[in-house]
């Protein structure tokens, strides 16, 4: 998505009441550079959008119906 001029590369991210792992931290070192290597690939089939600034944010929903958006959850290399 686009928030402004910034591409902003979103995970959804579920879990049900009681799980005791949050879903931020769900979001693994591994998960996360399957994100960036997923950033990468949109860049390069987008090359329009290759000046941008980029983010990776992670949205939390649970079974409780709460939902938390984690802007800048995590930084990918380089940027």
């Amino acid at each position: 998505m686009l928030d402004h001029d910034v591409l902003v590369f979103v995970e959804v991210k579920f879990r049900h009441h009681g799980t005791l792992v949050s879903a931020q931290a769900a979001v693994t070192p591994a998960k996360q550079r399957r994100i960036i290597q997923t950033a990468l690939w949109y860049l390069n089939e987008h090359p329009q959008h290759a000046s941008r600034l980029m983010r990776f944010d992670v949205v939390s929903l649970s079974g409780e119906s709460c939902i938390e958006h984690i802007p800048n959850a995590f930084q990918g290399a380089g940027w």
